[in-house]
């Protein structure tokens, strides 16, 4: 008697190998945050709890259509969390800064960041862009 096995087709396969990736990053994962440098010179500030792989998806532009459109990208600043909801709520508190404060970051110029939250307004429109 012959044994026939079905297999899932491959984007099936696929797809269960992302939900099971998914579900170690989401248990095992370090969370970080991350700007990255685009090919217009514009920032994107993104989080993670897999950043080589989130990098990757940048890469290939599998990720943001914001990232998809400016490749290639470069990665000036990340750090790490100690819990994915601070590197949530630092992701967004660095997409409401202004360039100047974002370079003074990467620049390692921390003394100059509480002067750059003092001086101009910030100004409307994407977040993603400045």
């Amino acid at each position: 008697m012959l044994c026939v096995v079905r297999l899932a087709s491959y984007p099936q396969l696929l797809r269960r190998l992302w939900r099971l990736h998914m579900r170690i990053i989401m248990i095992t994962g370090v969370p970080w945050i991350y700007i990255l440098r685009c090919a217009d010179d514009s920032f994107y500030v993104g989080s993670a709890r897999d950043l080589e792989y989130r990098l990757e998806q940048h890469a290939i532009g599998c990720a943001e259509s914001y990232t998809r459109t400016r490749r290639p990208l470069a990665l000036p600043w990340a750090q790490e969390c100690e819990h994915i909801g601070d590197a949530y709520m630092l992701e967004r508190k660095i997409k409401g800064w202004r360039r100047e404060k974002k370079i003074a970051l990467i620049e390692g110029r921390y003394r100059d960041l509480p002067q750059l939250s003092l001086t101009g307004s910030h100004k409307g429109g994407s977040t993603k862009e400045s």
